[in-house]
């Protein structure tokens, strides 16, 4: 399944910030120390292992809490992703929660992490698909 078509399985929906979330989010993870590997790094030294793991694997994903999250990111990374969003500190944490464990698992698909980029084509589509929810 591509990362399309993974966000109609989402429960509970899209967050409706998703759209100018994504493309913070991967921004960041991209400008982080070690990339994407790094920041998963970071994610597992702040206590989310066992769901780091989950995302990364072939089998379900572990959920996360947007107070998990908080207590595992980097402040100035939160605060970054926060500004470039235009939201909130617990809007953005609660849409993290969400977005991030299918956007790692999307760049996992084998269950090992990717090198790669996202294909900018796929991004593009993803971020139509998530905006035409909400216009």
């Amino acid at each position: 399944m591509s990362i399309l078509g993974a966000f109609d399985a989402v429960p509970g929906g899209i967050p409706t910030n998703a759209g100018r979330l994504l493309p913070a989010l991967l921004d960041q993870m991209r400008a982080y120390p070690g990339g994407i590997a790094g920041f998963l790094s970071a994610l597992r030294q702040g206590g989310l292992g066992e769901a780091v793991s989950s995302w990364l694997s072939t089998g379900p994903n572990r959920s996360v809490s947007s107070e998990e999250l908080q207590q595992a990111m980097e402040p100035g990374m939160l605060q970054t992703i926060t500004k470039q969003s235009g939201g909130d500190e617990k809007g953005v944490l609660l849409g993290l929660a969400t977005l991030l464990p299918l956007v790692i698992d999307k760049l996992s698909p084998d269950g090992t992490l990717s090198d790669e980029e996202l294909d900018p084509n796929e991004l593009n589509g993803m971020l139509s698909k998530v905006m035409g929810r909400f216009l």
